[in-house]
């Protein structure tokens, strides 16, 4: 007994590292043969072959895709597909003669709409023959750059409720007094300059805000 779906996909493959062409779901028309660069290549492939690669999870997106190719004769493409041979295409990589079945270059194309997790196809292209050999493949993951949003610095709200209130205890006394004479003088924009002790908001600390304080004095708020 067989079938085209396989068996049942322990976890999802991780397509923005180095995957060996012959990780294969299911296959039409090609081959595999051993790699000059070591292991096995993907070889006999022809006009219309494909491969499926199961339960690929591209996360935020792919913006790249580069393979491992060689081809004596003068190449052809790898349509990259999602979730059918005839699906989706998130990209184009076109590949030419290397001068050998054995000579290897890496061959890249952009990839666009690849995204979350979908079954993999790569559809080969090209004219009548072999086309070329595939050793391994890889994408390139997009990075996203964080959103800045610029935010107003709040002005505090005593507690209390009442401004005149420095410390927040309760109380207009003394403490507030010598909190107030710490700052005295300093202006909006200066070191030392404290939004909640400048008491009318006229951008400098000094004896109008006391006189503020001296008018409630001994005020239990």
């Amino acid at each position: 007994w067989w079938s085209t779906s396989g068996a049942s996909q322990i976890g999802t493959l991780n397509p923005f590292i180095q995957i060996e062409a012959q990780t294969i779901c299911w296959e039409s028309g090609v081959e595999t043969e051993v790699c000059s660069e070591g292991g096995m290549d993907v070889s006999n492939i022809e006009n219309g072959d494909y491969i499926k690669v199961k339960g690929v999870d591209f996360g935020s997106g792919a913006t790249s895709f580069d393979a491992r190719v060689a081809s004596a004769n003068s190449g052809g493409n790898i349509e990259i597909r999602l979730d059918s041979p005839t699906g989706k295409v998130v990209g184009t990589c076109a590949v030419s003669g290397t001068g050998g079945w054995q000579n290897w270059v890496t061959k890249s194309c952009a990839v666009s709409g690849a995204t979350g997790i979908h079954d993999l196809y790569f559809k080969f292209t090209g004219g009548s023959g072999f086309l070329f050999n595939v050793n391994w493949w890889k994408f390139t993951q997009g990075i996203s750059s964080p959103t800045l949003t610029a935010t107003s610095k709040p002005t505090p709200t005593p507690s209390s409720g009442n401004i005149l209130d420095i410390n927040h205890d309760g109380a207009i006394n003394m403490a507030d007094v010598i909190l107030l004479a710490r700052v005295f003088n300093t202006v909006k924009g200066n070191a030392g300059f404290v939004d909640a002790y400048d008491l009318n908001r006229d951008g400098i600390i000094n004896m109008s805000d006391l006189v503020m304080i001296a008018a409630k004095f001994n005020t239990v708020v």
